[in-house]
């Protein structure tokens, strides 16, 4: 196959970030009157583009001035996630105008034969439990960085470069988050978020940080399947592959954050299923998408 690698394009972590930036941009242009703040969108697109191509350029003699430039980088594509995620809920309503969470309610009860996202009502006034499972809840923001630089951390004694097993961690990372993200936009799902804060009202600590969060940080739309579950499931599993050491740790916490997810009634019993099924699926299938693109770019 013709090599494509250049300075701007070395891995599949690369390719499948410009494919996504650029595909949200043609989603938006094609919908482009039914899009609020629609060229603020496609700047803020651009300009993520603009910085990750720079990123991808810059090169170096020194090992230290190379590997300082990937955790920049890597800490860039992370942050980066951020802003993806909120876009999401932004033209979520564009394919269809309403959201999917009465079939999805309906359903969950018919399968599970209760409302699992409120069996928190039962723990109202365990203060410790509460706290706990928000505290999990939040484990998911440094499983999404945290593997991957470890991973990182101990290739590069040998090999400085961000190859190998530590980028194709990133690119499953990525492929999973970007599939989810337009699984929210073609199949928007609010979730009992409503229910969240009836039955979390008036609690401090880490519940009232991770409400801050959520109010400031998130939109509508984005629950079926939980991103949070399947995005973990995926880090558990290439832990397991490259960081035996500290595998044991990650599964336990996404066991606890898979359950954290409807205890603290973000999601559906039935998003947090959805979300293991479609970890699973899309780390087997990220593995041979990565394959055949790394051996395309060389």
């Amino acid at each position: 196959m013709t090599n494509i690698k250049s300075k701007y394009l070395q891995t599949p972590t690369d390719l499948i970030f410009y494919v996504y930036n650029l595909s949200i941009i043609c989603f938006i242009l094609f919908n482009i009157a039914s899009i609020d703040h629609s060229f603020l969108l496609i700047t803020a697109h651009l300009i993520i583009i603009s910085i990750y191509l720079y990123l991808s350029a810059l090169n170096s003699h020194t090992s230290n001035a190379i590997k300082l430039n990937i955790y920049i980088k890597i800490f860039f594509i992370i942050s980066s996630l951020t802003f993806l995620h909120y876009e999401s809920g932004l033209i979520n309503l564009v394919i269809f105008p309403e959201y999917f969470d009465t079939g999805i309610r309906v359903l969950d009860i018919q399968i599970f034969g209760l409302p699992l996202y409120k069996i928190a009502t039962k723990y109202l006034n365990n203060n410790f439990i509460v706290q706990t499972f928000h505290l999990f809840y939040m484990t998911y923001y440094f499983m999404l960085i945290i593997p991957v630089i470890l991973i990182y951390k101990k290739q590069s004694k040998n090999n400085i470069y961000f190859t190998g097993r530590s980028e194709e961690s990133l690119f499953l990372l990525l492929f999973t988050m970007f599939t989810c993200y337009w699984i929210f936009i073609i199949f928007p799902v609010t979730g009992p978020t409503d229910v969240h804060f009836e039955i979390f009202d008036g609690y401090g600590g880490i519940v009232k940080l991770v409400n801050y969060l959520y109010k400031y940080g998130d939109t509508n739309g984005g629950a079926m399947p939980s991103s949070h579950v399947a995005v973990s499931l995926v880090v558990t599993l290439f832990s397991f592959q490259h960081l035996k050491k500290w595998a044991p740790y990650i599964l336990f916490c996404f066991i606890m954050l898979t359950l954290s997810t409807v205890y603290c009634s973000f999601h559906y019993a039935l998003d947090a299923i959805a979300g293991i099924l479609v970890g699973f699926g899309l780390y087997y299938l990220g593995k041979y998408v990565h394959r055949k693109l790394a051996h395309k770019i060389g």
